[in-house]
């Protein structure tokens, strides 16, 4: 498919997923997080009214986030499956709206503040510290920006024997570099450290969530803020292998063709004469012969729709929002 044929079909499936939303109502998701329900669909739904300029989708976003923080989030504190995340998602959305950011910046906290458990970016510290960072660019406090501090310097004091950006020590360091790229505070010496951890050399997988694509955001974030050459070619490398190992039939954002599409638009960002952005457009159109197919979480942001519907967005307005609840 030519680059025209696949952005008349990016166009096709955003209008075609839009009219699906409209008639979809809370109680056909039962899930309440921003990951994997309602917050997903919020999400996408503030990320098409913003790049659209429609505020009845900003409105519908807002819908669909208290129609989350009425279900049972668990856990609680968490950014990605709890209520965390949901009221950071509605912070986002009164700042879209105009409106004051400021209650739902306090009930984050409260959240994030409360949360106990694991360390990681699916459910854990490295997710809230990525939502602190989202809010720090749109909505800064002293009160956010402490705790952001705090959360930032326990990310990078803790060590996980896992890989992976969803569950192991790759997430932990990118969330540190999202704080770093909001607000810069931390060690150079010991984000680096940190990165280095993570070799793409041991990645075995093609994915976001665990392997070569997440590898080469991860590496891609740090180039940005480190400058360091080796951390370019590293994320050229894992970036090469994602691309290489683009699945036929599942387009979603987290371990599918979407979230290799973002790990590319990563490297194009840093590297604009290389092939990345054109990649991308080959991606998007393995993604979109595989739209129809899915079956479980069909909405979710994770494994859904709603994450493919992001990145047609973003392809189809030309932007550089970033990675879907992770980096916006």
């Amino acid at each position: 498919m030519s680059r025209r044929g696949v952005a008349r079909a990016l166009h096709l499936f955003l209008d075609a997923y839009l009219d699906e939303l409209a008639s979809l109502t809370p109680r056909d998701v039962a899930a309440p997080s921003l990951f994997y329900g309602r917050g997903g669909i919020g999400h996408a739904l503030l990320r098409a009214g913003t790049l659209r300029g429609d505020r009845a989708l900003i409105v519908a976003a807002r819908r669909w986030a208290d129609a989350g923080l009425r279900g049972r989030a668990s856990p609680k504190g968490s950014y990605g499956l709890g209520v965390a995340g949901l009221h950071a998602l509605r912070a986002q959305i009164a700042v879209a709206l105009g409106e004051s950011p400021d209650a739902d910046v306090a009930r984050f906290l409260t959240a994030s503040r409360r949360a106990r458990g694991s360390a990681d970016l699916f459910r854990g510290r490295a997710g809230r510290l990525a939502g602190a960072a989202i809010l720090a660019r749109i909505a800064p406090s002293a009160e956010l920006l402490a705790h952001g501090r705090t959360l930032a310097a326990r990310t990078l004091a803790t060590r996980l024997r896992s890989r992976g950006l969803a569950h192991g020590r790759d997430g932990l360091a990118l969330a540190a570099l999202a704080w770093e790229r909001a607000v810069p505070s931390l060690p150079h010496a010991a984000l680096a450290a940190a990165v280095r951890a993570c070799s793409p050399g041991a990645v075995r997988h093609f994915d976001w969530a665990a392997g070569h694509a997440g590898s080469a955001t991860l590496h891609a974030r740090a180039y940005e803020v480190l400058g360091d050459p080796q951390l370019l070619a590293r994320a050229r490398e894992a970036a090469a292998r994602a691309y290489a190992a683009t699945p036929p039939n599942n387009p979603v954002l987290w371990n599918g063709t979407a979230g290799i599409a973002y790990a590319l638009l990563a490297l194009a960002r840093i590297d604009p004469a290389g092939p990345w952005r054109d990649l991308v457009w080959n991606v998007a159109a393995v993604m979109l012969d595989a739209v129809d197919i899915l079956h479980r979480d069909p909405h979710s942001l994770c494994v859904g729709l709603a994450g493919p519907f992001c990145l047609a967005l973003d392809l189809a307005h030309d932007a550089d929002a970033g990675f879907p609840g992770v980096e916006a």
